[in-house]
């Protein structure tokens, strides 16, 4: 009896104590905004809407900025394909909402062998346009071929910046749209990659939301392990009541997502966080431009295929990558206007 009266004293407190983390965790996620953009497959009808609108929007605020003053900090590249939909208008319209007036100048580098009617509008509208396969035909009926396509060109529309006076890139592919706070997270990371990431060559601005675990697993686990060695400290029970507790801390925090921890860090500090970089996805990544010739002059020549693309061969150089900790960008894309399939 005496034993099970003190188990009690012991559990007690700390059944409280952790409860009451557990309930003031769920405030905090529930008060936290989710600023990581999530990935947006629309079907056929919602994207049709959306890039109409997006394109609608474009065009008024083109009206409005015609002309874009060089920068001395970013320079914008955007690989463009013939997808049959206004996919760079709605690129161009979520940068115009990020930058209005301030926008960067914007590379248009398309990598179709022939011209095609949305990119012969912009060049109208005064947007500078490259054609890298210009009269130059290629064959894509093989899958092999279509990756080595594929990445060729991506490290092509990365050479035309390699002489750029901007001390940064941004090379972005054409069916993805930037966060609405897109301007000040590039610049915190900026301020980033000139200070704390000096020495780092890239930087990827996407990753799919499900497979990030790299930066927000060691985050939980060690803020569960403080607040655990905390309470076994000021309430000093019998260390299995302490790891029980752990494990129930550990698996509330896992299950308010894997994005917790980079959604309550931005919303406290306005900064975007360099983690590790994990394999995959270069809708949108930001290239210290010094470091673009040494890059283009070693990948180049580096074979693709299936399963080692453009994404496997960057991260697997010698090049130092980091990718942030939530997206800054969506990918909108149904499908790759090469493979016909799910990009």
């Amino acid at each position: 009896m005496f034993h099970l009266n003190l188990f009690a004293s012991h559990a007690i407190p700390l059944i409280f104590a952790y409860g009451s983390l557990v309930v003031l965790i769920s405030m905090i996620r529930a008060w936290t905004p989710h600023i990581s953009l999530e990935d947006h497959r629309l079907n056929s009808v919602q994207q049709e809407e959306f890039l109409n609108v997006s394109k609608l929007k474009h065009q008024s605020l083109q009206a409005k900025f015609p002309i874009r003053s060089p920068s001395r900090d970013l320079a914008i590249t955007i690989v463009t394909a013939n997808r049959a939909q206004p996919y760079i208008h709605a690129v161009l319209g979520s940068l115009f909402d990020a930058y209005g007036v301030d926008l960067p100048p914007v590379t248009l580098c398309s990598v179709e062998s022939h011209s095609y009617g949305e990119i012969e509008q912009l060049r109208r509208e005064r947007w500078s346009v490259v054609e890298i396969n210009k009269d130059y035909p290629f064959n894509t009926s093989v899958l092999s071929l279509r990756i080595a396509k594929e990445t060729g060109d991506y490290w092509k529309c990365l050479n035309l910046t390699r002489n750029s006076e901007a001390r940064y890139t941004l090379l972005l592919e054409d069916d993805i749209f930037v966060h609405e706070r897109f301007r000040g997270m590039v610049e915190s990371l900026t301020y980033q990659m000139d200070t704390t990431s000096s020495h780092v060559d890239y930087a990827k601005l996407y990753h799919i939301n499900r497979l990030r675990h790299i930066s927000s697993m060691p985050q939980i686990i060690g803020v569960c392990l403080l607040l655990s060695s905390l309470l076994h400290w000021l309430l000093a029970p019998r260390p299995v009541l302490t790891l029980i507790g752990y494990l129930v801390l550990l698996i509330h925090l896992n299950n308010q997502g894997n994005l917790f921890p980079a959604d309550f860090r931005y919303s406290l500090t306005d900064s975007v966080y360099l983690t590790m970089s994990e394999s995959c996805c270069t809708p949108a990544v930001f290239f210290r431009t010094a470091s673009i010739p040494a890059i283009v002059d070693a990948l180049i020549q580096e074979k693709s295929f299936a399963g080692h693309a453009k994404d496997h061969i960057l991260d697997e150089s010698r090049f130092v990558g980091r990718e942030t900790d939530f997206n800054l960008v969506s990918h909108i894309g149904l499908i790759s206007s090469l493979r016909r399939n799910q990009p």
